[in-house]
């Protein structure tokens, strides 16, 4: 490998925590239990319990499922398998009865009568109870951490592996954690290990992958491309003799020396690599008359959609389906069958208990698209068009060109990300897009701003509008429409970057689709409409970001005072702070009935993440003293849109509803560009743009 070392990526059971050792124990002392209640034998009783889980594990109609991710017949005698797929569902059934099952199994043996359930639930109580950390884990991540992105990836389910690596300690070290539950495919495969290297911005050959399995930790990263795999060879590693590591060692304490003296051995190979490959690729620049710049230029063009008759516009349109909760759309959509949320969200037009998931919701939405097409509520423009989309939410304006932007900028990073996606609710979008043929939801999108663009808009926006209304939260909102476009696609090839300001899910969405469309259409060009989605670009200098605030349910077991006493050690506290903060390193947080600020000392330069009011308030508070190891994914943090003011959280938590609160400094557009520039992720929820977008004034169909 010539390319240093940027990111390390961690295997979690039997790397960094302790678990078939920790089984182990668990097991010995639920045989002594079944002595103390049974009369057993404790020697059969752990030899049957090592030989009898194989058997049934081997029937288990979940096993296939199982094994895709990597969930094994040991985690089923304790895991809770919360979700809502229908995998864990049946595997949550299946294991209530395996557990019972099995220890009734052990005690037949010894002819012994059955269990109540009680050696169940000493296994679990004492699994959980006797997790530890590998020797050194800590130490070796303090170690790294400063020079080099550190990931974990696990295979297991969601909730069990978050559950570990809570009870850990370790989540703050990590700056991507990937579980193989949350994605419907585990390790050795490659897909999982890419899925983290995106989130870690860091290609694979400037990656090492550490893990105790050769099976699946370092043939899956050498099938990924990955530049260096590291054994950590501990007792009941399992030896494979077509799976070679590039390096094993036996202790962690072992790596950080490792990495080390391997960054120092690339330095000189790497950058002679870099001035080849740089050589090389302007002479095929040359060869074809182009530049690197004209080949990185962004695509903007007009598309001949849907859009209301003008009289009907304000009835069509409807907030972003991401932005309010079944309840809240169907109050907004009742009395209104031209509303699109009729669409972007059937499943209010279904019965309660109807899973939002399912087949029906997307059909419903295909029939009630195809019916405002039929009653002439939606219309066909007569030719290519670009929108031209003014917002104005009291003193504030912004104006922006809807059009529709081309997948392969988005997959090849001109359009670029700064949030990840979450799994359940890509493939909701997706399946919508896909049932559709359709994008009704636009894509935000900012980038930095041109004078020949801005006298574009301004030009064709002095002319009379085709829509104009104010939508009953008191948001203006005015379009035009223009078949003029050659002039404005051409001002934007000019533009060799945009951002996703908001609707990452719905960009990746789109994506996905055009990738499926051109996989099963074998006469695919790549002219197809479905290489296109749709978008609104604004220029970043008249976008307003509103703080992403934050609400925590209970004190992760601490009194008041505890709590208290630990932020403390951690902050300058200030009494009688003001609700709203307004500088940044300063977070206000609504405790005990008043406000408190908090404000810290800024470390040295660092990346532009950790620099971050959210980053800060995650690592030094949310994670370690209130035990929210993942706000991605941990049920016990809300966040709270600016939108909503500094009167909600204070609400929330007198109500007990939550225990405490924090309010945020917003976020900056050139903080967010930065941080997708280096390729990097905003921690979750750290935007909240306003005015949203309505969905439904044009619509983009392939």
């Amino acid at each position: 490998m010539s390319m240093p070392v940027h990111a390390i990526l961690f295997d979690l059971d039997d790397t960094l925590i302790v678990d078939e050792a920790i089984s182990q124990s668990a097991m010995e002392e639920t045989a002594a239990l079944a002595a103390k209640l049974h009369g057993a034998e404790i020697s059969r009783f752990l030899a049957d319990a090592g030989r009898l889980p194989q058997s049934l594990w081997h029937d288990s109609p979940c096993r296939a499922y199982c094994e895709e991710i990597g969930i094994t017949a040991e985690e089923c005698l304790w895991g809770k398998f919360t979700g809502d797929s229908p995998g864990l569902a049946a595997l949550r059934s299946w294991s209530l009865g395996f557990r019972r099952g099995l220890f009734d199994a052990i005690l037949r043996e010894q002819g012994l009568p059955d269990d109540e359930g009680a050696l169940a639930e000493e296994f679990a109580c004492s699994r959980r109870r006797l997790q530890r950390l590998m020797p050194d884990a800590r130490e070796t991540l303090a170690r790294l951490k400063p020079a080099y992105k550190i990931g974990l990836l696990t295979n297991g389910a969601s909730d069990l592996q978050r559950e570990k690596i809570a009870a850990s300690g370790l989540a703050p070290f990590f700056d991507a954690i990937t579980v193989s539950g949350e994605h419907n495919t585990g390790k050795p495969k490659p897909e999982i290990f890419r899925i983290l290297l995106r989130e870690l911005g860091t290609p694979p050959e400037s990656a090492v992958m550490v893990g105790n399995s050769l099976a699946r930790d370092i043939a899956g990263a050498r099938a990924t491309g990955i530049g260096r795999t590291v054994w950590l060879k501990v007792p009941g590693s399992e030896e494979h003799a077509d799976v070679t590591p590039d390096h094993t060692i036996n202790a962690l304490h072992q790596l950080p020396p490792l990495i080390e003296s391997t960054n120092h051995w690339c330095d000189t190979n790497h950058w002679c690599d870099r001035i080849n490959d740089l050589l090389k690729k302007t002479a095929r620049l040359r060869a074809v008359g182009r530049t690197d710049r004209q080949t990185r230029m962004l695509r903007v063009r007009a598309f001949q959609g849907l859009s209301p008759k003008p009289e009907l516009a304000a009835g069509v349109a409807c907030v972003p389906y991401d932005v309010v909760n079944r309840g809240e759309a169907a109050a907004l959509a009742a009395g209104n069958p031209l509303s699109l949320m009729h669409v972007d969200r059937a499943e209010i037009d279904l019965p309660p208990e109807t899973d939002p998931y399912s087949d029906i919701v997307y059909s419903t939405a295909r029939k009630n698209l195809d019916g405002l097409v039929s009653s002439g509520a939606l219309v066909r423009e007569p030719g290519p068009t670009i929108y031209l989309y003014r917002q104005q939410m009291g003193g504030h304006v912004q104006t922006g060109v809807a059009a529709v932007c081309h997948i392969d900028d988005y997959e090849n990073d001109i359009i670029r990300k700064h949030e990840k996606t979450r799994r359940d609710k890509e493939d909701d979008r997706t399946r919508l897009i896909g049932a559709l043929g359709a994008d009704t939801g636009p894509v935000f999108l900012t980038y930095r701003g041109r004078p020949d663009i801005d006298a574009l808009v301004a030009e064709r926006t002095s002319l009379p509008p085709a829509v104009d209304f104010v939508a009953p939260d008191g948001i203006r909102h005015t379009l035009w429409k223009t078949r003029e476009t050659g002039p404005i696609s051409e001002a934007f090839a000019q533009v060799p970057l945009a951002y996703v300001a908001d609707g990452h899910h719905r960009s990746a969405s789109a994506a996905r689709v055009g990738r499926e469309r051109r996989a099963a259409n074998p006469n695919h060009t790549g002219t197809e409409e479905y290489n296109w989605f749709l978008c609104v670009l604004f220029p970043a200098d008249q976008l307003r970001i509103l703080p992403y605030n934050r609400v925590v349910n209970h004190l992760n077991g601490h009194t008041a005072e505890e709590f208290l006493a630990m932020v403390r050690e951690i902050f300058e506290v200030t009494e009688n702070a003001p609700a709203s903060p307004t500088t940044p390193g300063n977070v206000s947080m609504f405790f005990g009935g008043r406000w408190m600020g908090l404000s810290w000392k800024a470390d040295p330069p660092v990346d532009p993440v950790a620099r971050l009011d959210v980053s800060v308030l995650q690592d030094r508070l949310l994670a370690p003293i209130l035990g929210i190891d993942d706000p991605r994914t941990n049920k016990r943090i809300d966040f709270v849109g600016g939108i909503r003011g500094t009167s909600e959280l204070e609400e929330r938590v007198k109500s007990g509803r939550d225990a405490v609160a924090f309010s945020m400094v917003p976020v900056t557009v050139d903080q967010l560009m930065d941080i997708a520039d280096a390729g990097q992720i905003m921690p979750p929820k750290s935007t909240w743009f306003e005015p949203k977008l309505r969905s439904g004034l044009f619509i983009h169909t392939f």
